[in-house]
């Protein structure tokens, strides 16, 4: 048998046992302190809300197949019978070309039964990740940042893929926002509390705390106080909330507003909702909207609502440039790619 084909069958056999993979992988994010609110990017998705710090997610992750027995199997087996083969036609011909052919055939058959004995076999630790992601962690107190993650890091190709992040602090120039008078004009309207677990005291003040929070994500907000008048003169009879789609269009356009915010709570079992639609007041049409999973205290609402008003945050919304204090270096399991994430 001429060398270059059995060279080629013993490569590709041993190749063909070997191969790279994607395979499913379970990420674990955690920071310091816990308890951060983390999101994942995935390519071209929107980020995703996956949970609270320790958290685990799902990922694609390269691994290594090793099946050295089975391809020394496989590769004895089929010289075997080609020296077997080589060896009957050098006998019947008198050919020593046949006869060398043979022999080195059934020495690579040897060799390859071998293998399959002594051979590596099983799956080599994740070689990282095979997709692209990026994570955002944000908790009250702390700046919120986002990274690329690096899929070759050192601690993403072990057997427990992990990343371990410590939060920085907010300065006082982290809330310095300068809005423009162009970005768009928008009416929070009162919590709908569907639960009725809150009294009306604490609903007051969870409109106001997320009004505050769409200003600093990019809204001019109309004062709460002037909603409320608003709606006392719509309805002079009693004061009630105004929940219903007409009245909040009313209420909007009589304040010169863009658009109207309806926030809402919903409560199923022991876990609440913290939920917001925006309505456009010249389209008549809804243009977005977002939902959060909280904890059912103030305290988890008012986080919930922190969340909202960031992913409803305004894409036309105009700041002025302002010089952003320096960050904590890049962590070492991050990569800085430019145009990716946004």
């Amino acid at each position: 048998m001429p060398r270059r084909p059995l060279i080629l069958l013993v490569t590709v056999t041993f190749v063909g046992c070997s191969t790279i993979k994607e395979k499913p992988a379970t990420l674990t994010l955690s920071t310091v302190p816990p308890g951060a609110t983390v999101e994942v990017k995935r390519g071209k998705d929107r980020f995703e809300s996956v949970g609270t710090s320790p958290v685990d997610i799902e990922v694609r992750s390269l691994q290594r197949d090793k099946t050295g027995p089975q391809a020394g199997l496989a590769l004895g087996v089929v010289t075997g019978i080609l020296a077997a083969a080589l060896g009957i036609a050098a006998a019947s011909s008198d050919n020593r070309g046949m006869r060398a052919g043979a022999v080195m055939t059934a020495g690579i058959s040897v060799l390859a039964f071998t293998w399959s004995a002594v051979g590596p076999s099983g799956t080599d630790p994740p070689a990282g990740l095979a997709e692209p992601i990026a994570v955002r962690f944000s908790k009250s107190g702390y700046r919120e940042e986002t990274f690329v993650v690096n899929g070759k890091a050192p601690g993403l190709t072990g057997p427990t893929p992990k990343i371990h992040h410590v939060l920085s602090e907010e300065s006082a120039d982290d809330d310095v926002v300068a809005m423009d008078p162009r970005n768009p004009v928008v009416a929070v309207m009162g919590v709908h509390d569907k639960s009725e677990a809150l009294d009306g005291r604490t609903l007051g003040q969870l409109q106001a705390y997320f009004t505050a929070r769409l200003g600093y994500y990019g809204y001019r907000t109309v004062p709460t106080d002037q909603i409320n008048a608003a709606i006392k003169e719509l309805q002079r009879e009693s004061f009630r909330p105004c929940y219903d789609e007409a009245c909040q269009i009313e209420i909007g356009r009589a304040l010169a507003a863009q658009r109207t915010v309806a926030p809402s709570i919903l409560q199923i079992g022991e876990l609440c909702v913290a939920a917001a639609g925006v309505y456009d007041l010249k389209t008549e049409a809804a243009t977005d909207a977002a939902t959060e999973e909280t904890g059912c205290t103030p305290k988890a609402l008012m986080e919930g609502f922190d969340r909202v008003a960031r992913r409803l945050r305004p894409p036309e919304a105009i700041f002025e440039e302002i010089a952003e204090p320096e960050g904590p270096a890049l962590p070492p399991w991050a990569e800085r790619r430019v145009g990716w994430p946004k």
